[in-house]
C-alpha cells in the first residue's frame, strides 16, 4: 500500500495560494518600478522646462510664454509631488503583499511539517509489519525444522 497523505488536498491548496500571493507581489514591484520610472521622466521633464524659461530669459519674454513656463514649472512639481506620494502608498502595499506572503508560506510549511511527520509514522508502521512478517515466516520455517526433528 503506497503513502498517501489525508491533507495533500489542503497542500495543494495552500501552495497555490501561495503561487497567487507570490504573482500578486511580482505584479506590484513591477507597477513600483513603473512609477519610479514616471518618477524619473517627469524630473527629466522638469529640468527641461527649467533649462528652456533660463534659455528664453535671454530674450525678451511676453507675458503669456512666461505665464506657460511658470505654470508648466509648477505643474511638473506638484506631479512630482503627486507620483512620490504614489510611490510611498505602492512601497506600502508592497509591504502588505509581503507580510501577507510570509503568512501563506508558514501555512505551508506547517501542513508540509505534518506530512513529513505523518510519512515517517507510516513508514515506521511498514517497516514493523515487514518486521512482524519477517518474523512469521522464520517461525514457520523454525517449526516446520522442529517438527521434522
Amino acid at each position: 500500500m503506497a503513502y498517501r497523505f489525508k491533507f495533500e488536498t489542503l497542500l495543494t491548496f495552500r501552495k497555490n495560494v501561495e503561487e497567487q500571493s507570490r504573482l500578486r507581489l511580482t505584479r506590484e514591484l513591477a507597477a513600483l518600478e513603473r512609477y519610479r520610472g514616471r518618477l524619473a521622466e517627469l524630473r527629466t521633464e522638469r529640468l527641461l522646462l527649467i533649462d528652456e524659461f533660463e534659455a528664453s530669459k535671454k530674450e525678451k519674454l511676453e507675458v503669456l510664454k512666461y505665464q506657460y513656463f511658470i505654470d508648466a514649472i509648477n505643474y511638473a512639481e506638484v506631479a512630482i509631488i503627486n507620483q512620490v506620494a504614489g510611490i510611498a502608498l505602492q512601497e506600502e502595499l508592497i509591504s502588505g503583499v509581503r507580510r501577507d506572503l510570509v503568512e501563506k508560506m508558514r501555512a505551508r510549511k506547517v501542513i508540509e511539517k505534518v506530512r513529513e511527520r505523518d510519512k515517517l509514522v507510516y513508514l515506521r508502521e511498514m517497516a514493523k509489519k515487514e518486521q512482524k512478517e519477517g518474523d512469521e515466516q522464520v517461525l514457520l520455517r523454525f517449526g516446520k525444522e522442529a517438527a521434522r526433528l
